[in-house]
């Protein structure tokens, strides 16, 4: 088995290769892995299913000539598409909330559920993104963002918000479930599967708030979505946490477990900021 490859959390992918970078903040993001070993997603796809969408990672570093990008997070998939379509629009919005921003400001609009125009979402959602702690995104039983304020205001701007639009040009976005797009795989795609990790291994920081949005029967099912996708002629990359439980869902027979090694600062305690294993399974068209 190959040795752990290592690279920090914030690490990005070199300038000159990034026409547009993620312009939200994601704890687990993948940046740090796009850059460690860029040619595991670099295999001629025209392609690309997303359906973790989240920071958009892989959406905006990978190469492809298309893509169909999911979530389960109606409001994520709303900020996408308002900054595809009206970044102009967007940027405007969300300059008055950052020049507004304050505490009660802040307690404000954490409270207030999204509403208005899919412009109004989009900059709300984007601006408690930035300035919530660690960017986490997290709401109640009744639907309520609840995270608390972070230490920090909005770090983007019109201009990255304009190349971020030009990269999702040719993007179809979908807020649905990982199977349904996952049930899209075609011959020559680049399936991406990137889920919350819900198992505890080394020291993840969020695995009991992750185990509320996607439990142990999703990883299952994810485990079987990925195989069918394999089969359909796909190329399948599926990163997951580093712990038996997870492994025996991947046989070595369909594909390759890969270790990677990073630095984890999602822990809010620093003695859970450590190094950590996560496993990528190479899946191999049939």
């Amino acid at each position: 088995m190959t040795a752990p490859k290592s690279l920090d959390d914030g690490a990005v992918a070199d300038a000159s290769e990034v026409a547009a970078r993620p312009f939200l903040r994601w704890p687990g993001g993948k940046r740090w892995l796009l850059d460690a070993a860029p040619e595991l997603f670099r295999n001629g796809q025209r392609r690309l299913l997303d359906p973790f969408l989240g920071g958009g990672s892989f959406l905006f570093q990978i190469p492809h000539e298309s893509a169909v990008a999911g979530d389960i997070n109606p409001d994520l998939i709303t900020t996408y598409q308002a900054i595809a379509s009206n970044p102009t629009e967007v940027w405007n919005v969300l300059d008055e909330h950052s020049k507004s921003h304050s505490r009660n400001y802040y307690d404000l609009q954490r409270s207030n559920r999204p509403g208005g125009t899919s412009i109004e979402v989009a900059a709300q959602f984007i601006y408690l993104n930035h300035t919530s702690f660690n960017g986490l995104y997290r709401v109640n039983q009744f639907g309520v963002f609840n995270v608390p304020m972070g230490d920090r205001n909005v770090r983007t701007s019109l201009d990255e918000l304009t190349r971020a639009s030009e990269a999702l040009a040719r993007t179809e976005f979908l807020s649905a479930d990982f199977q349904v797009i996952c049930l899209m795989a075609r011959p020559g795609d680049l399936v991406v599967l990137d889920p919350p990790y819900t198992v505890k291994h080394d020291h993840n920081g969020f695995v009991r708030y992750n185990e509320s949005i996607f439990t142990w029967a999703d990883q299952e099912r994810l485990a079987i979505a990925a195989r069918n996708a394999r089969a359909s002629g796909a190329h399948v990359v599926v990163t997951n946490a580093n712990h038996e439980s997870i492994l025996r869902l991947y046989p070595p027979s369909q594909f390759t477990m890969m270790p990677m090694q990073r630095y984890s600062r999602v822990s809010a305690k620093s003695n859970g900021r450590t190094s950590c294993t996560e496993a990528v399974f190479l899946g191999t068209p049939l």
